[in-house]
């Protein structure tokens, strides 16, 4: 609901990681809590920073990520955001429904992770190139891919650029076919 009226979400207590998941999946764009430290002493966040491998935001990317956290996330749409930098693709938040629908066809969502920078998996000749051409020719993209027997339509739309970098939005839908015909699976 924040997200429709542009509203920022912030949340804070955050204790645990279910808690932090949950948060993530549903698209918070900002959380804080024990879960990552306790209140420490200005000299103290940077060293805890980096061993938790959390960085700082640069003054003129914060645009860049408002427009991330701005992005719907519907739990019924399986949909993930990707970060696209210095020439490869990181992701920033993935829903529980994306989680699920690779984890049904047998993916593993850190491994498809992997496989989107990787030339030598299928993951990257079937998405890689075509998030590149949609970035460069700044348009969206509809298309289908086979995955392991398992068939895929995806819905690829940028929703922020910067020099040499932008992020975006995928809706995955899993398609199964059986008995000569499609059958739609969410």
């Amino acid at each position: 609901m924040a997200k429709h009226i542009g509203i920022r979400t912030l949340a804070e207590g955050v204790e645990t990681e279910e808690q932090y998941a949950f948060l993530r999946d549903i698209g918070c764009e900002e959380v804080q809590g024990f879960y990552f430290s306790k209140p420490l002493p200005a000299d103290e966040v940077l060293y805890v920073m980096h061993e938790k491998g959390i960085r700082f935001e640069e003054a003129e990317d914060k645009p860049f990520y408002l427009a991330a956290g701005r992005t719907e996330l519907r739990s019924d749409v399986p949909t993930v955001i990707y970060e696209w930098k210095n020439g490869r693709f990181n992701m920033l938040l993935a829903n529980q429904s994306y989680r699920q629908l690779l984890e049904g066809a047998g993916v593993d969502v850190e491994m498809a992770d992997e496989s989107i920078n990787d030339p030598d998996r299928v993951f990257y000749n079937r998405v890689y190139k075509r998030f590149v051409r949609c970035a460069e020719n700044h348009v969206q993209d509809h298309y289908t891919f086979q995955y392991e027997g398992t068939y895929f339509a995806t819905n690829l739309s940028v929703i922020a650029r910067k020099k040499n970098a932008m992020i975006c939005k995928v809706e995955l839908v899993n398609y199964s076919v059986t008995s000569n015909r499609v059958v739609h699976a969410k």
